[in-house]
């Protein structure tokens, strides 16, 4: 099943019922003993959630880009987190522009 790309890190994919948000990306793997990296990287994929139509899903994937950026220390101040939101409401709307 194909992954479609939407904004940073996330993508979706769908099944009959459900438009599928997902995080994708590479990170160092670890051993269960130890629990320490290996050293050796490799692909992963996680589900975020499960949404029932497009629009939902855009803006599902909006929300969880802003609260990561914020978590992660990306944006630090008030002028920050609203210019971000504008500029995923942009992506958003482009994104549902002809939905």
């Amino acid at each position: 099943m194909a992954k479609i790309h939407l904004v940073d890190n996330l993508y979706f994919k769908s099944d009959s019922m459900n438009y599928i948000l997902l995080e994708c990306g590479n990170k160092e793997k670890i051993d269960l003993r130890t629990k320490q990296g290996t050293g050796e990287f490799g692909d992963y994929e996680t589900v975020l959630g499960y949404y029932g139509s497009f629009e939902a899903l855009v803006k599902g994937a909006m929300r969880v880009a802003l609260k990561r950026d914020i978590a992660e220390d990306r944006l630090t101040t008030l002028g920050e987190v609203l210019q971000r939101i504008q500029e995923l409401d942009k992506i958003g709307n482009e994104l549902l522009k002809d939905y």
